[in-house]
């Protein structure tokens, strides 16, 4: 993807995948999160930076990494396209960046997580295909004639309306004695 704002829509769109299982398509053993917020929560406690945002938040995206990469190389790389295997893997990680975020007093998203997530793509999804579009252009003569029609049937409306307008108003007696 070339914008960080592709990154953050591709992030977004896939937030919470659920508890789906990732592994061999035979294997539909579920593996285990590798984001844990103790964990976080304690490795910001060993790293004793402050607290500071732009001190810490690099170090915790490396350690959101760390846990994703192991993922990652466990689910073996053909199978690094397929998103049903991927998305627990991948949620996983957002939660973590995100959780780190948030115990960090940081904005999420932010730069410095959009350029990780890009770089997350660069290194394991550059060889994915893009999903294809679901909808093409129709062919040339369908939109011809989807336009043309309604564009012929201007006139003759308008002069129906006309005609119509320009005949004497004839009051009918009857409904008025009633």
């Amino acid at each position: 993807m070339k914008h960080p704002s592709c990154c953050l829509f591709f992030l977004l769109v896939f937030w919470g995948s659920g508890n789906l299982a990732h592994g061999n398509a035979d294997d539909t053993v579920e593996a285990e999160s590798p984001f844990e917020e103790d964990e976080v929560d304690a490795y910001l406690q060993q790293a004793d930076s402050g607290g500071n945002c732009s001190d810490s938040y690099p170090d915790m995206l490396l350690y959101c990494w760390i846990g994703f990469n192991a993922a990652m190389m466990a689910a073996q790389e053909e199978n690094w396209c397929y998103w049903p295997l991927i998305a627990r893997i991948y949620s996983d990680l957002s939660e973590c960046t995100d959780y780190a975020a948030h115990q960090l007093h940081c904005y999420w998203p932010n730069p410095e997580m959009e350029r990780f997530f890009l770089r997350i793509h660069m290194d394991f999804f550059s060889s994915c295909p893009a999903p294809s579009a679901p909808f093409s252009d129709p062919p040339m003569g369908h939109i011809i004639v989807m336009t043309l029609v309604p564009t012929c049937l201007i006139a003759p409306a308008i002069a129906l309306l006309i005609w119509k307008n320009s005949r004497p108003h004839v009051e009918n007696v009857d409904l008025m004695k009633r």
